[in-house]
């Protein structure tokens, strides 16, 4: 026996809108995921809230431009905690506010409504008729809707005069006008190489700093250096052994010779000391000489007692003489005693001179070994690699750590001097400009326009191999022809990196012999009719 199910009736009594109204709720704004005239659901709504709480919230329906607000009290329905659905409904919802809901909702669901850039709008747009015959009371109209009217028409004027005028500028553009888009800024790069075989350990730069001419680029590690380095180190530690072994021997030496140089100061503290009393005893004398002299002079004196005085003086003096020869044979002998030559009332001994060139030698293979290490530590600056010239570094082909052999390229550097500006043309379309004239260049990526002349032009670029040294053959369609252009303002070039694209805008050259002849004619009529004016005035 077949059953019949009947299913419940839905109890739902308005429409859900999926179009999303903004919701205030504890003081920020949420976008509804659907609505209806009953309630609202929120979907991850971040806080908590209790089954049953009521809230406070508002309602804002974005409508033709305009923002309808209402306050509004709702009852949690559902809330399954943070981050879930939240759907409440309202609480004793006013008449207005239910209205404006109910308009809504029914002018979206008929299609008179449509969300559009989150707004609601209406499609439909009135049209007001216009009559075919015009009113003739419209000069009684009021002075501002004249005004309004005229300068609709006016508007209307400027908006057709601008239209023609943009017609005429690229039908202009199309028919004298060449753009090319295969322009370029181009600079010659060179590869800095490695001077000799070792190991980077300092690279200096980074793609696409600017280099200055004599700055370190990198810096090379050579062990085999590295290893005459440490040898000569070991060389001259052994030197400064043997020299202190040297040294020690003789200060030994010259120890043992400390008590004959004793015994020589005091000699000479002797002298010295009898030469300065034999001395006072001069400066005595003299004086008694020159007072005897005087007193004679006077009267008062004999010559006998003057040349007594005298006689006393030049004796003192020849014992002078005397005490100043001990002293310096005493200071000779300390002399001797220094070189190394003294009398121990046996013999003569002289082995200081031997020690001395014993340290000497010492010092002079100190002295060598230390210098072959400045030799070898001079080398660790051809280690640093040097920009050749002012430019930018283009690409890095090393990393710092990896071995790097003589004659191996570690860099790529652009020569900032050479930058220039070409474009690059087809056969036809090189054929169209002229040398010399001047162009306009517009940079895309700088938004930025510039003017140039035309310096030179080479339309055989294209088909040379310079490999082989031949000329090749290339495609019509293909830019084979090179044009060298150059800003007018110096100060572009400057700014312009590398490989920046230049859109370039040529005058056209007519190719058409029967069109040139037809505006030379042109011309020529022209400047005969101005000759003739002139004339008759």
């Amino acid at each position: 026996m077949a059953s019949i199910d009947h299913e419940a009736a839905s109890q739902r009594r308005y429409y859900r809108m999926t179009f999303p109204l903004n919701i205030t709720l504890e003081g920020a704004t949420y976008k509804t995921a659907d609505w209806s005239v009953g309630g609202f659901r929120l979907e991850k709504y971040p806080n908590a809230l209790q089954k049953d709480q009521e809230i406070s919230i508002e309602v804002h329906v974005p409508y033709q431009g305009y923002k309808i607000a209402f306050s509004q009290q709702a009852r949690v329905v559902k809330s399954d905690g943070p981050g879930t659905d939240l759907a409440c409904e309202f609480i004793d919802l006013e008449d207005r506010s239910r209205e404006v809901l109910t308009f809504i909702s029914k002018g979206l669901i008929s299609g008179e409504m449509a969300g559009i850039d989150e707004v609601i709008k209406r499609i439909d747009t009135p049209v007001t008729p216009t009559p075919l015959v015009e009113d003739a009371s419209w000069q009684d109209q009021p002075l501002s809707r004249k005004l309004r009217r005229i300068t609709v028409g006016l508007m209307y004027l400027v908006i057709g005069a601008v239209l023609t005028l943009y017609v005429v500028v690229a039908l202009y553009s199309y028919f004298y006008r060449l753009q090319v888009e295969t322009a370029v800024v181009e600079a010659y790069a060179e590869a800095v190489l490695s001077p000799q075989d070792g190991i980077m350990e300092g690279l200096n730069t980074e793609v696409g700093n600017d280099i200055k001419k004599g700055e370190v680029l990198f810096t090379l590690r050579d062990p085999a250096l590295e290893r005459e380095i440490a040898q000569a180190e070991v060389v001259i530690l052994e030197a400064q052994a043997q020299l202190e072994e040297s040294q020690a021997v003789l200060a030994d030496q010259e120890q043992q010779l400390a008590l004959y140089t004793e015994i020589s100061a005091a000699r000479i503290q002797a002298a010295d000391k009898s030469a300065k009393a034999i001395g006072d005893q001069l400066n005595l004398a003299q004086s008694e000489l020159n007072r005897k002299r005087q007193l004679f002079e006077r009267g008062i004196r004999d010559r006998v007692d003057v040349d007594e005085a005298a006689s006393k003086l030049a004796g003192i003096r020849v014992e002078l003489v005397h005490a100043q020869s001990d002293a310096e044979i005493a200071s000779q002998s300390v002399k001797a005693i220094d070189q190394g030559l003294y009398f121990t009332g046996e013999y003569l001994r002289d082995g200081l001179p031997l020690l001395r060139a014993e340290v000497e030698k010492a010092r002079k293979l100190l002295q060598a070994a230390q210098e072959r290490k400045r030799i070898a530590e001079s080398q660790l600056e051809n280690l640093k690699v040097n920009a050749p010239f002012d430019g930018k570094v283009l690409e890095l082909a090393s990393s710092e750590g990896s071995y790097i052999p003589a004659g191996k390229a570690v860099c790529l550097m652009e020569k900032t001097e050479t930058r220039r500006l070409v474009a690059y043309l087809t056969q036809s379309e090189i054929s169209q400009v002229k040398h010399g004239e001047d162009v306009l260049c517009y940079i895309p990526s700088l938004d930025e326009r510039h003017k140039a002349s035309i310096v030179s032009i080479d339309r055989t670029m294209g088909f040379k191999d310079e490999v082989n040294h031949q000329f090749r053959w290339r495609k019509p369609e293909d830019p084979t022809g090179e044009i060298l252009l150059e800003f007018h303002d110096a100060a572009v070039m400057a700014k312009l990196p590398t490989g920046i694209p230049v859109i370039v805008n040529f005058d056209r050259t007519s190719q058409n012999e029967v069109i040139a002849n037809v505006l030379n004619a042109l011309t020529g009529l022209v400047a005969q009719d101005n000759n003739e004016a002139s004339t008759s005035n």
